[in-house]
């Protein structure tokens, strides 16, 4: 019965009839602009949000402060935009941006409402859901209340693998029609990430130019360089991501990365240990495939050896516990040291320049080697490339040790497990969000714009969740890859050069030959992995056991970073001893390390 029930109400409750009961529920506003201000809490803060509607093409701008917080997107009909928390503005265009822009615009202005939908294809799903996929846009869910025909929730695939919720409900006039008084955004289906807007007024107001909705100019000038314009910072050498000092208040200086895939922010340490007042508490994604906790914090400086940020709100969020690094990281700078200036990474010299992007001539340009335009996806350069041959689009990513990651959703459409028989399976990294998992294969190229890596090691994730699971892009590039140019990111323009370093020092980068995994539990090596197929799971090894001595020397003598690079660095065929606790119990194995990634 069930069935002929269900079969009954998708015959009736076709997608036409559902539309025209919501326009008849909600009465059209008509044309023109509605401005709505909202009272909104987010991550444990209260604060204001706006909203800017034309109602005839969805065009919008929305803005959003809680606390530290503050933030604001827009779309004219061309290009989304969004300003982040330093207050700069940067245009969107790449991942699924434009077509989330596009979503919104549609909903805005109801152009489902339209004979002919606007052109989108649209389905049911059940008797009160359709799925809707505007022209230029993306599929998105939307539920209608069966007994009033109002939308109450729209489910929607977000960027770096994440979706939202979006729930509507207590439902008030603002003239004559009818639009929500509360508005609920739940991310992956944890409550405890909401944020929730509670309408407070709305009016209807006259149309209002496109540039009303445009990425604004003006861009905040709260940094500062040396007379020189220009700022020279030593890179730590030997490590696998960019390592520079940086000082707080005037205080450390403290070991941070340089990561054009991140956020300026603070190790929750670090904060307490300054005295840093923190406020908020939400959570956050990144590589690895759970979220962290994470706030935000008000500081007066952020000094790069004479790059200097000034009162800046930074996220506080703990990026790299010393359990896995092995050692105190002060935090991060990303997109908000970046957009401000012209960033050389010199790999050869280990050496970093921030410049003054006035300063950043024509022929510094031509200088700077191949240049290759990139699009802004959400904080990430994105560019084109391609993989093996294969068309595909990168983001840039210093904050990352690998080579190159490439998604699962672009594993899967390729079908490049089966191109490499001899692939091993195992923990490559830690990111935001925890461990990544992936499958480690030796590729012909990687191609990113004109310029050729050949023969890298490359990273296919296996992830269901986080950032390696969004099917709208290809790849992440780190520096293994990054290592073989001198990069200069002008962010400004939305150009990274690269020129071509002849003999890269690529031996950091080298994989594991052992396949163990460790890290540090109470100031002992812990193994977190064994993967099958290597030498440390052929000989017994399993997680949870505690190193004591690899080849004879005892591991309490080393750091875990000197214990990470030994275990790549071993030598091929010449057997090597691990002794190890287990459950408290001594044991001694042989290991035969083998490059894991064939040559």
């Amino acid at each position: 019965m069930l069935a002929v029930a269900v079969a009954t109400c998708l015959a009736t409750s076709t997608p036409d009839a559902l539309l025209a009961a919501n326009r008849e529920a909600t009465h059209a506003l008509g044309s023109g602009t509605l401005v709505s201000t909202y009272r909104y809490r987010s991550e444990g803060m209260d604060g204001t949000a706006s909203s800017t509607v034309d109602l005839e093409s969805g065009r919008y701008v929305e803005t959003e402060r809680a606390g530290l917080s503050r933030s604001a997107v827009g779309f004219d009909g061309a290009t989304p935009w969004m300003r982040d928390l330093s207050n700069f503005n940067i245009p969107e265009a790449g991942g699924n941006k434009p077509a989330l822009a596009i979503n919104r615009a549609y909903r805005n202005a109801n152009v489902w409402w339209r004979t002919d939908h606007g052109g989108a294809a649209i389905k049911p799903v059940d008797c009160n859901s359709l799925e809707v996929k505007p022209r230029g846009g993306e599929p998105f869910r939307a539920t209608f209340d069966p007994a009033t025909h109002l939308l109450i929730s729209v489910h929607e695939q977000q960027s770096f693998g994440q979706a939202t919720d979006t729930r509507f409900s207590d439902y008030r006039r603002c003239g004559v029609s009818l639009v929500p008084g509360r508005i609920e955004i739940i991310n992956d289906g944890d409550s405890s990430s909401s944020g929730t807007f509670e309408l407070q007024k709305c009016a209807l107001a006259p149309p209002k130019p496109r540039s009303a909705y445009a990425m604004p100019l003006t861009q905040p000038r709260d940094w500062t360089l040396p007379p020189s314009g220009r700022a020279i910072i030593a890179m730590r050498p030997h490590d696998t991501e960019v390592m520079i000092r940086v000082r707080i208040n005037g205080k450390g200086p403290f070991l941070f990365y340089l990561d054009s895939g991140g956020h300026d922010l603070l190790s929750p340490r670090v904060a307490h240990e300054l005295g840093i007042k923190i406020e908020g508490a939400g959570r956050s994604g990144g590589a690895g495939e759970s979220t962290v906790e994470t706030g935000y914090a008000k500081v007066a400086s952020l000094d790069a050896d004479g790059a200097i940020l000034k009162n800046q709100t930074v996220l506080i969020l703990e990026t790299s516990p010393p359990d896995v690094v092995g050692e105190k990281i002060g935090g991060l700078l990303g997109l908000e040291f970046f957009e401000r200036f012209v960033t050389h990474i010199d790999y050869a010299a280990n050496k970093v320049s921030f410049e003054d992007p006035r300063r950043f001539t024509a022929a510094d340009r031509r200088a700077a080697g191949t240049p290759i335009p990139f699009k802004f996806y959400e904080h990430m350069p994105q560019v084109a490339g391609r993989f093996d041959g294969l068309p595909a689009v990168y983001n840039i990513d210093t904050g990352s040790s690998q080579t190159v990651t490439m998604t699962r959703p672009f594993v899967e459409g390729a079908q490049l497990r089966a191109r490499y028989p001899d692939a091993v399976t195992m923990v490559d990294g830690f990111g935001t969000g925890g461990p990544t998992r992936s499958i480690i294969v030796r590729a012909r190229s990687l191609e990113l714009g004109s310029e050729e890596v050949a023969r890298p090691a490359a990273s296919l994730s296996t992830a269901q969740r986080g950032a390696f699971s969004d099917p709208f892009y290809a790849g992440n590039i780190g520096n293994g890859a990054l290592r073989h140019f001198t990069v200069t990111f002008d962010y400004p323009h939305s150009i990274m050069y690269l020129s071509r370093v002849a003999h890269p020092d690529l031996r950091a980068y080298g994989y594991n030959r052992t396949g163990i995994i460790v890290v540090l539990d109470h100031g002992r090596l812990k193994v977190v992995d064994a993967s099958p197929g290597t030498p440390a799971a052929e000989a017994g090894l399993k997680a949870g056991d505690f190193l004591t001595a690899i080849g004879g020397m005892d591991v309490a003598r080393q750091t875990l970073r000197e214990t990470k690079q030994k275990l790549k660095q071993v030598t091929v065929g010449r057997p090597i001893a691990v002794e190890f606790l287990r459950d408290g119990t001594p044991h001694r194995v042989v290991l035969i390390p083998r490059d894991l990634v064939p040559n």
